[in-house]
């Protein structure tokens, strides 16, 4: 619009599965193409298709407005791997990156049981170099484990096809791995040569 937007409630419907966790419009105004946001939690009370609608009240013409959220709700542990990819960036050959660290959490609501130790597989420039998770051995809900990995390539070029695999009683949830080798730092002094030429004597140059 072309004029200020005044939000006085942001609520939802029902509430029994979501809830807000926050927002940003309520306040103060909303500037002319200027937008705000709502935070929404989902904590299922059954293993089920849930949703719910989002009710935004203003002093918008279209007032009351909506926007439905849904979620399904399960029974059982649920392993969740973040983040998707763990990417080095660019790496000199025959150089080791820092470790870059991946998080096993289990988000259900049962016990989620470990059946083996992380593992770096399909690509030998990616080394596991710590973790935690086979001594955790069962992961409570809520609870997580760490796997740490360094990139040392072995060309140039992108380094491709490796995945760090973490096994639970689910199955495996993997994440990427990605770098890009590159030539490493070369040292070069230039000039080669510091010529000051004829300065007097007790001169300086």
């Amino acid at each position: 619009g072309t004029s200020d937007l005044n939000v006085s409630a942001v609520a939802l419907l029902t509430g029994t599965d979501f809830s807000i966790d926050s927002e940003t419009c309520t306040g103060a105004p909303v500037a002319p193409t200027a937008s705000c946001t709502v935070n929404v939690v989902f904590s299922p009370t059954s293993a089920a298709l849930l949703s719910d609608t989002v009710q935004i009240t203003s002093d918008a013409p279209t007032s009351i407005d909506t926007a439905s959220v849904d979620g399904t709700g399960v029974q059982g542990a649920i392993a969740i791997v973040s983040p998707a990819t763990l990417d080095f960036g660019s790496v000199g050959v025959g150089l080791t990156s820092p470790p870059l660290t991946a998080q096993l959490t289990n988000t259900g609501n049962e016990p989620l049981a470990i059946s083996a130790a992380p593992a770096v597989v399909g690509n030998a420039d990616f080394v596991l170099v710590n973790e935690t998770c086979s001594d955790a051995a069962v992961l409570q809900p809520g609870e997580d484990c760490l796997a740490e990995v360094q990139y040392s390539p072995s060309a140039v070029g992108p380094s491709l096809g490796g995945t760090l695999d973490f096994t639970t009683d689910l199955g495996t949830s993997s994440v990427v791995l990605a770098g890009d080798g590159v030539v490493g730092p070369i040292a070069s002094v230039s000039p080669p040569t510091l010529d000051f030429g004829v300065v007097g004597v007790g001169n300086s140059s």
